[in-house]
Parts: C-alpha cells; sequence; structure tokens
C-alpha cells in the first residue's frame, strides 16, 4: 500500500493510493499523476519502515484512467500481485481497500497536518454500474464531511481493491449521488478488452503479470444468502479448474520472450523433466493421496523448483484436490488465521513459496509453523499436502540447532517451531545446472521453442536460470538509477553496432554520460561509474547481472584492461527496444576506445548505414592507423563520396609509395576545398544537367560546385591502390545508383515481374493464406501482400500494407511507400516522407533518406538544402552534417 504525493506546480498539490504490485512498480489511478510535475511514493507510512521515494510514469491511459509508476532506487523484492476476475452473475463480493482519503485529514500536537490511512471493507454488488464498467464498492461512510466542494473520499483514488487475494479493481472516483458509502471501482478483468493490443501488452509488461480475462484467476463469489455464512468457507481453488498459465499466479516465473515468425507460443516453455529430481518429487507428491505430508524443495534462485512443483501437481493429484496460495494482505497472518479457523479441508495443497517468507517471520513465523504441524497430525484434515520451496542458506538458517555453553540456560531460539516442522520433510534438492545428458534426452523439445534454444544455446545448462533471470535483468535496467541506466544504454549500443562481447572500460566510461541530461551528470560524484558497474554487477536470479566483469586469463594479451560483458538477453532486448534509435555524439567518440581496430571498424560501419558520415571516417581513420586495410578502404570510399582537397589528391597519387599509413589517412581526411571549380575540373565530372528539371543551371558555381561533389560517387578510388593493388570496389552498403542505371533496373525488374504481375489479380487464396499468418504474427508477410497488390494495381490496398508492415517495426517499409507515392504520380508528395526518412536512418536504414535526398536534388536543383545531407551526412543528432 502506498500513499502517492503529487506536485503539479501550484501550492496544494493532489493526493492519491496506490499499491506495490511488483518490484518497483506502483498501481494507481492515471488522474492521480496527470501533468505531474515530481512523484513522490511513501510506503509504511507512520510505521518504523516508513520510507519515501521519488517515482515516475511507467505507462498511463487516461481514458481507461490507469498508470503506472516506476519507484527510483534500489528495491526490495516482493511477490507480484494476483489479479482476479469477476463473473457477471447475481452475487455480492467481499471487499477491502486501503487508501488515504481527504477525511483522514489530521493534525498533530506539533500542529502538522498528516493523512491518516483508511482501511475500508465491504462489499461490491456485481451487477451494480454495469452501464458505466465498474463495479459499486460499498463500505463504511465517513463520520463527517467538512470539506466544503470536495468529496471526503478525495485522495482514495488509485487504491487496489482486493477480493480474498486478488486485485479486481482500483478505486477511480466516488458519485456523490450515489451517497458517501459508494466507490466506483475500475474493474480489471476489463483493462485488457478496453486497450488496443499494443498498449494491454505495455501494461502487462509495466506489472509483470497478464491481463487477459482468460488468465486472470477467477475470484469466488458469494450469493447474497451465503454472504452472512462465510466463515467456515474452504480456502484454495479446485486444482482441475486452473488452466496451465495459473503458474504465473503461483510465483513461477515468466519466461523470456524469443521472437519467432508464425510461431505461437505458449506462456511457458515445454516443461524439461529431469529424472533425479521429478521422479522423487512425483512420488512424494503422489503419497500425499495416503496421508498429509511436507515436501519440501530446495535449491538456489531460479533452479526451477516452483515450476517442477506446479507440474508436479498438476500430473499427480486426482480431480477433487484444491490448492491455496496464502498469500494477502500478509502472508504469514493469511496462512495463520485459515488455519486456526479451520478452513483447510482434506485433499488440499497448501502452496508455501518463498517459505522462508511465511517461518521467518519475527512476529508470526513460529506461530505458522506450530499450526502446520497441527495439519500434519490432524487425520481428520488428512490428506494434506504441504509443498514449499526454499533457498539453500534459509534451509540452513532455520534447521541449524541452536549451541549452549554447558551449565548455561538454553541460547534463545527462534526458530524451534520451523526446525521441528521442516525435520519432518521429504527435501527435494534442486542442481543448478541441467547435465549434457538431460540437454542431449531433451534435444527435440529444445529444438521445438525458441525460448529453450536460446537458453541452450547461451546459458551453459543454466536453462532456468536463463529463462527466469531475463525478466528480472529487464527490471533491473529499467530502474537503473540514471548513471547505471546510461552505462547499459552504452553497453547495449556497443553491441548492437557491431562492437564484439568483450566491452572496455574506457569505451563505457566514456560513452555513458553522453547518455545523461545535463542535471543528471551535474548531480554525479567522482566515484559515479564504479557505483553504476556495481548495481549492473549484482547478479539476478542466480545468473549474471546485466553487465558482469571479464575475469581476464593469465596470459591474456591485454593485461591490466578491463573488459566487461552484456547479459545475453539484455542484449537482444536493447537490440530490439532502441533498433529506432541512434547513439548521441558521445558514443560516437568513445568508439574509439573499442576492444580492437575491427571492432572500431564495424562501429563506423554503423555510422555509416544511419548516415553519419562525420563520425564513420574519424572511426575508420582510428582504425586504419592501427593497420586495419579495411578501414582504410572505407575511409577512402567516403572521402571520395564528399570530394577531394586537389593538393592532397595529387599528393597521395605522386607519392603514396612513400607515405606512412598515419600521413595517408591524414591526407585522406583534409577536408575537401569549396573555391569555384574550373571548367577543365567540370568537364572531368561531367555533370549531370539531367539531374535538374528544366535546362541547365544558372545557379552560382559554388552551388553548382556542391552538386558535383555530391554525385561523384564514383569517382577518384584509385589513391588506395598503391597500398592495395588487389581491393575489391565495394561500397558496404547504402550507394545509391546513378539515375541512368536506377532507371535500367527498375525496368529490369518490372519486366521479370511481368507473370505475377500477371496473375496478381487471381492471388485471392494466395493473399487470404498470407493474411492468417501475418494475424499469427509473421508480418513479415506484408511485404509479399504490399507486392501482390502493386502488381494487381492497386497502389491503396499496397499502402495499407506497408503502413502495417511499418506499425510492426518493419523500417525497410518506408522505401515501398516512398515508391508507392511516385508509382501514383505525386513526386512532390514525397518530401512529406523526410521526418519518416529521418528516422529509418536512425535505425540503420539510410538509403530511403539516400533516395530522397537524389530526388529533392533532381528536382530544386544547386541550391536545394539536400546537398549538404546527401555530400556531408547528418550529425549525430539528426541535423544536416557542416563541411568535414
Amino acid at each position: 500500500m502506498a500513499e502517492i504525493i503529487v506536485s503539479c506546480g501550484d501550492a496544494a498539490g493532489r493526493r492519491g493510493s496506490g499499491y506495490l504490485v511488483a518490484m518497483g512498480r506502483v498501481l494507481t489511478a492515471a488522474h492521480v499523476v496527470n501533468d505531474a510535475r515530481s512523484i513522490q511514493v511513501r510506503f509504511d507510512a507512520d510505521l518504523p519502515t516508513e520510507q519515501t521515494r521519488l517515482a515516475e510514469v511507467a505507462w498511463a491511459d487516461t481514458q481507461v484512467d490507469i498508470a503506472v509508476l516506476s519507484v527510483l532506487g534500489e528495491q526490495e523484492r516482493v511477490t507480484w500481485a494476483d489479479f482476479g476476475r469477476v463473473t457477471e452473475r447475481d452475487a455480492v463480493l467481499p471487499c477491502s481497500t486501503m487508501g488515504f482519503p481527504l477525511f483522514k485529514l489530521r493534525r498533530d500536537h506539533g500542529g502538522t497536518r498528516y493523512r491518516d490511512a483508511c482501511h475500508a471493507v465491504g462489499t461490491c454488488a456485481v451487477l451494480s454500474n454495469r452501464r458505466e464498467g465498474t463495479l459499486d464498492l460499498r463500505v463504511a461512510p465517513p463520520q463527517t464531511d467538512t470539506h466544503s466542494g470536495h468529496s471526503p473520499w478525495e485522495g482514495m483514488s488509485g487504491a487496489s481493491v482486493f477480493s480474498g487475494s486478488s486485485i479486481i479493481g482500483i478505486v477511480a472516483r466516488h458519485h456523490r449521488s450515489d451517497g458517501p458509502d459508494h466507490l466506483a471501482v475500475l474493474r480489471a478483468d476489463r483493462w485488457h478488452e478496453q486497450l488496443p493490443a499494443a498498449e494491454a501488452r505495455r501494461l502487462e509488461d509495466a506489472i509483470g503479470t497478464p491481463l487477459h480475462p482468460t488468465r486472470l484467476t477467477d475470484v469466488w463469489c458469494q450469493t447474497p444468502a451465503a454472504a452472512q455464512q462465510n466463515a467456515g468457507t474452504l480456502v484454495g481453488k479446485p486444482l482441475e479448474a486452473l488452466p496451465h498459465e495459473h503458474a504465473l499466479a503461483l510465483e513461477v516465473h515468466p519466461a523470456i520472450e524469443a521472437d519467432e515468425d508464425g510461431q505461437a507460443l505458449g506462456v511457458l516453455p515445454p516443461y524439461l523433466h529431469r529424472p533425479g529430481v521429478d521422479d522423487r518429487l512425483h512420488e512424494a507428491v503422489s503419497g500425499a493421496q495416503r496421508y498429509s505430508r511436507l515436501v519440501m524443495l530446495v535449491g538456489g534462485s531460479s533452479t526451477g523448483k516452483t515450476r517442477a512443483a506446479w507440474e508436479s501437481i498438476r500430473s499427480c493429484l486426482p480431480d477433487g484436490w484444491r490448492l491455496w496460495h496464502p498469500l494477502t494482505p500478509d502472508r504469514p497472518v493469511s496462512a495463520l488465521e485459515a488455519l486456526r479457523a479451520g478452513r483447510v479441508g482434506p485433499r488440499t495443497v497448501i502452496w508455501l513459496n518463498e517459505c522462508q517468507l511465511y517461518l521467518s517471520s519475527p512476529s508470526h513465523g513460529e506461530d505458522v509453523a506450530v499450526a502446520l504441524q497441527e495439519v500434519l497430525t490432524n487425520h481428520e484434515m488428512a490428506p494434506v499436502l504441504i509443498l514449499g520451496s526454499l533457498w539453500p542458506s534459509y534451509w540452513r538458517e532455520l534447521t541449524a540447532p541452536r549451541e549452549s555453553e554447558p551449565d548455561q540456560p538454553p541460547a534463545d531460539d527462534p526458530h524451534a517451531a520451523a526446525r521441528a516442522l521442516l525435520c519432518q520433510a521429504t527435501v527435494i534438492n534442486f542442481p543448478d545446472a541441467f547435465t549434457e545428458d538431460h540437454l542431449l534426452t531433451h534435444k527435440e523439445l529444445l529444438d521445438s521453442d525458441p525460448r529453450l534454444t536460446l537458453a541452450a544455446a547461451s546459458a551453459g545448462g543454466r536453462i532456468t536460470q536463463f529463462l527466469a533471470g531475463a525478466p528480472e535483468l529487464i527490471r533491473r535496467h529499467q530502474q537503473a538509477p540514471p548513471p547505471a541506466r546510461a552505462v547499459a544504454w552504452a553497453a547495449m549500443d556497443a553491441r548492437r553496432l557491431g562492437h564484439g562481447p568483450r566491452l572496455p572500460r574506457e569505451l563505457l566510461e566514456r560513452a555513458a554520460p553522453a547518455y545523461l541530461t545535463d542535471d543528471e551528470w551535474d548531480a554525479l560524484d567522482d566515484a559515479w561509474f564504479d557505483h553504476a558497474l556495481a548495481y549492473l554487477s549484482a547478479p539476478c536470479r542466480g545468473t549474471r547481472g546485466p553487465l558482469s566483469a571479464i575475469r581476464p586469463r593469465p596470459g591474456s594479451s591485454v593485461p591490466g584492461r578491463s573488459h566487461y560483458r552484456l547479459a545475453d538477453y539484455l542484449e537482444q532486448h536493447g537490440t530490439a527496444e532502441r533498433r529506432h534509435m541512434t547513439p548521441p555524439a558521445g558514443f560516437w567518440e568513445a568508439a574509439a576506445y573499442a576492444a580492437t581496430p575491427q571492432d572500431t571498424r564495424r562501429i563506423a560501419d554503423a555510422a555509416r548505414l544511419r548516415w553519419r558520415l562525420a563520425h564513420a571516417a574519424r572511426l575508420y581513420a582510428h582504425a586504419a592507423r592501427q593497420e586495419d586495410g579495411k578501414a582504410l578502404q572505407e575511409l577512402v570510399e567516403l572521402r571520395s563520396h564528399t570530394g577531394w582537397d586537389p593538393h592532397a589528391h595529387q599528393q597521395l597519387e605522386e607519392g603514396g609509395e612513400g607515405l606512412g599509413l598515419g600521413a595517408v589517412v591524414d591526407l585522406i581526411l583534409t577536408p575537401p576545398r569549396h573555391d569555384r571549380p574550373s571548367e577543365s575540373d567540370r568537364e572531368h565530372v561531367g555533370f549531370p544537367v539531367s539531374m535538374l528539371s528544366g535546362d541547365a543551371p544558372t545557379a552560382n558555381p559554388d552551388g553548382q560546385s556542391d552538386v558535383i561533389w555530391a554525385m561523384r560517387q564514383h569517382e577518384i578510388r584509385e589513391p588506395m591502390d598503391a597500398h592495395e593493388p588487389a581491393r575489391p570496389r565495394y561500397w558496404g552498403v547504402v550507394e545509391p545508383l546513378p539515375f541512368s542505371l536506377a532507371e535500367l533496373y527498375d525496368g529490369r525488374m518490372w519486366r521479370d515481374l511481368a507473370p505475377l504481375r500477371e496473375a496478381a489479380p487471381d492471388m485471392k487464396d494466395t493473399e487470404e493464406l498470407m493474411a492468417e499468418a501475418v494475424a499469427a504474427g509473421n508480418t513479415r508477410l506484408l511485404f509479399s501482400l504490399a507486392l501482390i497488390r502493386e502488381l494487381a494495381d492497386d497502389l491503396d490496398g499496397a499502402e495499407a500494407h506497408l503502413r502495417e508492415a511499418l506499425r510492426a517495426g518493419h523500417v525497410p517499409a518506408l522505401s515501398g511507400l516512398v515508391r508507392l507515392r511516385q508509382l501514383a504520380g505525386a513526386p512532390e508528395a514525397d518530401i512529406g516522407f523526410a521526418p519518416d526518412a529521418a528516422r529509418a536512418a536512425d535505425a540503420g536504414s539510410a538509403e530511403v533518406l539516400v533516395a530522397l535526398a537524389i530526388r529533392r536534388i533532381r528536382s530544386e536543383g544547386a541550391h536545394s538544402s539536400w546537398v549538404p545531407i546527401w555530400r556531408f551526412g547528418l550529425t549525430a543528432e539528426g541535423s544536416s552534417s557542416p563541411p568535414w
């Protein structure tokens, strides 16, 4: 439970309520934090453990009125919340909520005003408020309403409403016409259908749990007659009624995602059976059908204990068993109250995942242990299965006997009852990794699911840690303080742009400041980078942290140089999350400190793909000075594109063999002059008048000179022959063809497509099959659908498919959209694609931008603002680069 304190720029500010639904994530109402300048979240208000943290909006939708806050700073681990689905029937739900309403405004002895907490207990009549689509929560009304013009419940907005252990919604508003004892609750089982699919997915990612109604826990409903007789109701849900995905509600870690076109993946990957572990577990669980027993799974973080327990009860227990997971409002209290009230019946699985949370509680742990021992010995209650899990360290802590000195009274033993209970357990120990034999046995399963395939290839046998640790890696990254986040971004960008896995400390330390704002940079201390590394290096669920140090081996070729490795899944996440972003200028400058010249060259290639030509040239030059011949070739290609200084060109031609490598690089980087070109020089270049609209241009010669240099992409490639006579003529990726060749190739393409063009109108069945595959997730087929529509002269249909491909993240669809505009006879309209072309360049597809530049120069002539873009590229920020 959290108090939300919002500053909106005025003196009053705003208050609201929320609930910590996942580590570092607070669920509240969007109107509470709308237009907030700053947000504070206060936990455990007025308790010794009270803490106040800054927060920011991680996700919000004002239409549905839901927001998720990301709490900044280090976070304690919490259990993900369980969300419930309310069945439409004539029933009454017992509910409770907790928040900080206005009528709880108080003043202490010192005169300080504060809001106390309100724990409201009431009921929801399910069929009320049907048109509004909310639940009608009826609670005890405030005794007074002294705040004229304000609802006494103001500040309660955002408070989570529980029915049993499940969140069924949040308090949204108080309709004063309903009276002071009614609150409107936004139903959690309606959020998914009210949001677009992409936004629903972002909300699920933000809170770490699925929200589709079919995956929510069915909330136990009482008929009005039964509402008065709920004291003796048995806890738990029928095991046979729980879907396989219910494992997530039982704290099975969600698995990593893996993009696989056309393949529908389940929420959980296939289960990998371990004979030495699962056979013993199945035997123990099956034995619970005869008599009550305690089974304890002991193993490290994310070794598969919880998933194994779920699979065992599903496969070994018959219909008629119930599953009870004591969870809210407090784990040990929930367990203790139900056990003491006799609400645990025969054939019940008591699910105690993270059992230390129940048995180590200072106030209730020993009482819970005693109550569980009574369950094991109560024959009238039998059979009952108590199924729990512990890390080895907690097992040792709870079972280690207390030693006392001779002739001294026994030492205080805080876990005596817990030790007595655990001594009765059947213990199943879980290994940290799968053996090679296990992996060979499951080869078919590993190949059937891309998540398992990825884990098997990357985890060194630690399959479950890899599958479970990846979401934790993402959370660690998303909740990182600014310095650590900046270092992670620098590492992500380095890897996605071609750097090898060994990331030097110097590269990260010099690149990270570019990802910080001025205020963030000014607030750092001298040890900021070491603190960031410490945060990122801490392990996640038994596996490597986001950024882990690489231990140098004896005899390393780079002694004393520290290197770090980005976690595999975070690398994949960064590639997807940042694919449309180009790094800041500081990153390109820091890339000179890459691990090897080849790493530098590959990052230079990435700069050129993004039309950051100046940055690419400097990085090529740095790699060339370290004797990377390929980098030298690419540097010559770039300089031949931007234009040579005639004197430098002549010096290279005449004395190339006698120059050192560094001198050659310096001459290549000599900026081109902007003098008026001579007539002989113009004749040599062969100025392409046909590029321009109308007759030959009459613009000033300097402007014509820029165009001349801009179009000389095939000229002056000889200077490096003395250093590498046999080098191939290869311009890696972005080199648009001269217009004459482009027209020739375009004509040849249409000639080759002629048979398909004739068949296109009759490809209805093929289109339907492709559309079904697209609906199943294979969005790459949108390009094929667009081509079929284009060949059938349906340009509007082709454009619709390409726009859908663009929304799905396929940047090359931009070039197709530009071409369709030309086919439609609106060449001038393509200027509207300039912002999209720039975004495509940011994502590494500069050919769209280059094609636009050529067309605009052809249309506008020597004065076109596109000339410097074509010739010198873009700055890191995306503006036209100055000459270099």
